[in-house]
């Protein structure tokens, strides 16, 4: 494949530019003899080795590198075998490669072909996305990485925040504090809390530390729901700390800003523990309910009476053993002692 430095209507201006300037622009990639002089070779043969994965790594490469921008279009199919010495299997397995990857966009019909495609977070998101919402992240690991994630974003929004970052974060306070009072309303506390948070994000100026955060607090709130208590006193406790936050952040702060959040961060560890440790002491009451149960009988049956031999007590019939029957259209129910019932007709 080659492209005209310029003058080619299939790069932009901006990808000229960036093409120009880059070290591939140089005497080494200028080839002499076909087309003139002064055309740059952006694609070579492909390494006969590993064919299919070089197609896919050149044309990667010339994209992230900048020397192709979104909305350019590659060259037709026949010249890129042409330039790749690859099969038409070859260059359509590694341009659907490509594809998935969100580097490119194939169109059909008149005036289709493969179209370089603006960079997109989605892949990455989504995928932390469905590891959020099927539970695959345990809530200390979450609450872990958010502390040192909404740490740094405290202490960048401290650095960059202007005057109405500040007046738009305390309005935010001012919805938290107003749901706070009565009626009280869980819901519009987190909600004004996690607007809180996001726009803090906004501030900070840092697109990767602003996707992340925003897809934990897309995903976040059936955590809220399992580990958050829904009382007014351990809300206004957020209150507070979210107060300290903004304070910070409006002093120009970094340092305690990040130690602010850090500390309402935490509150999550304590709700998180709490409720652990509920699930296991209520684990706990029902095993012990159980054993209790099986204890008593076990001592109700250690006295015989007269005739009766040890461990059976007077007048209790021997249990039967469990029976499981061998049709698979016939299954024992239970009966309320828990003995199976006899099939009807046996």
């Amino acid at each position: 494949m080659v492209f005209e430095v310029t003058g080619n209507p299939g790069l932009t201006k901006r990808g000229q530019d960036l093409y120009k300037r880059s070290n591939h622009y140089s005497s080494s990639v200028v080839k002499e003899g076909k087309r003139g002089s002064g055309t740059v070779y952006m694609f070579e043969k492909a390494k006969q080795n590993r064919m299919f994965q070089d197609v896919v790594d050149q044309i990667q490469d010339a994209i992230l590198e900048g020397r192709m921008g979104q909305g350019d279009k590659l060259p037709p199919e026949r010249e890129l075998k042409e330039t790749f010495q690859v099969s038409r299997g070859t260059l359509r397995e590694a341009l659907r490669v490509l594809e998935q990857k969100g580097l490119i966009e194939i169109r059909l019909g008149v005036g289709g072909g493969a179209f370089v495609r603006e960079v997109a977070t989605g892949p990455v998101t989504e995928g932390l996305g469905l590891l959020l919402r099927r539970h695959r992240v345990s809530a200390s690991d979450l609450a872990e990485f958010r502390k040192d994630l909404e740490g740094g974003i405290a202490a960048l929004a401290a650095r960059k925040a202007r005057e109405e970052d500040i007046a738009l974060l305390r309005e935010f306070l001012r919805d938290m504090a107003q749901a706070l009072e009565d009626p009280f309303d869980w819901e519009a506390v987190i909600s004004a809390d996690n607007r809180v948070h996001l726009a803090l994000g906004e501030m900070a100026g840092n697109a990767v530390y602003r996707t992340i955060q925003a897809t934990i607090h897309a995903n976040i709130h059936p955590y809220f729901d399992r580990y958050v208590p829904r009382d007014k006193e351990t809300l206004e406790g957020n209150y507070k700390d979210l107060c300290l936050v903004v304070e910070a952040v409006a002093a120009g702060d970094a340092s305690l800003a990040d130690q602010a959040m850090q500390a309402h961060l935490a509150r999550y560890d304590g709700y998180i523990e709490s409720a652990d440790a509920a699930d296991m002491q209520s684990q706990g009451r029902e095993t012990s309910i159980g054993f209790t149960d099986i204890k008593g009988e076990d001592h109700a049956a250690d006295k015989p009476g007269p005739g009766h031999p040890p461990g059976r007590s007077p007048g209790r019939p021997v249990a039967k053993p469990r029976q499981f029957t061998s049709d698979p259209g016939r299954t024992p129910h239970p009966e309320p002692d828990g003995s199976p019932s006899e099939p009807s007709g046996r």
